[in-house]
């Protein structure tokens, strides 16, 4: 898609795979070696397991989620640092140079994160960034920051789109440019009307950061 910067007035992020580098067979094999169950057959049962969407709709809590795991890999002596750990595998490093031409795009363009995620991940994106930056949220990076677990809406259902349009009603959904690497959430918010582009790595972020503004 053929994308007008000068038309674009909001740039919405996805976090993994967009701005973060991101492997979720990580925490497979993490979870895998925790508990010594075979890989296949330890992402069938999470694969089925519905109570990972109510995570990540802030339905259930971290304390819930955790018992959760524990019962779905039938051992009941990991400790809550055990299973952040390897669920937290999956979280890989970001690029200094994104953030830093992020703060120069933010110059020029609204920037907004929209992300399927928990408060686990959330605060392992968190100390990661504080790292390399001394930032201790996303939310001082970008001008406004929309987690799934928050907004009790989770792409791709439209409403996790529409909530954002409904705060920003001076923005239209034809000034948006989207990110995202999954196909199913860029079709439903080009459903919408929004702009919207495949990301596969967040070094391709930085390219189009770099080409577009």
């Amino acid at each position: 898609m053929k994308i007008d910067s000068k038309e674009i007035k909001v740039i919405l992020f996805d976090l993994g795979n967009v701005v973060i580098d991101l492997d979720e067979q990580a925490s497979y094999h993490a979870m895998s070696h925790l508990i010594g169950k075979d890989l296949t057959e330890l992402k069938e049962s999470f694969e089925q397991a519905e109570f990972f969407d109510d995570f990540e709709r802030g339905n259930i809590s971290d304390i819930e989620f955790r018992e959760q795991v524990r019962t779905l890999l039938n051992k009941k002596n990991i400790s809550d640092q055990e299973i952040d750990y390897a669920w937290n595998a999956m979280l890989l490093g970001i690029d200094l140079e994104l953030i830093k031409q992020l703060s120069l795009l933010k110059e020029k363009v609204s920037i907004m994160v929209l992300s399927n995620t928990n408060i686990i991940h959330v605060r392992c994106f968190h100390q990661k960034i504080y790292e390399i930056t001394g930032i201790n949220h996303l939310d001082k990076i970008f001008d406004k920051v929309y987690f799934s677990h928050e907004i009790r809406e989770r792409k791709p259902d439209f409403q996790a789109w529409k909530i954002i349009l409904n705060e920003n009603k001076d923005i239209k959904a034809e000034q948006v440019l989207f990110l995202d690497d999954k196909d199913e959430n860029l079709e439903a918010a080009s459903r919408l009307g929004i702009n919207v582009l495949k990301i596969k790595k967040p070094k391709y972020t930085l390219e189009l950061i770099k080409k577009l503004f």
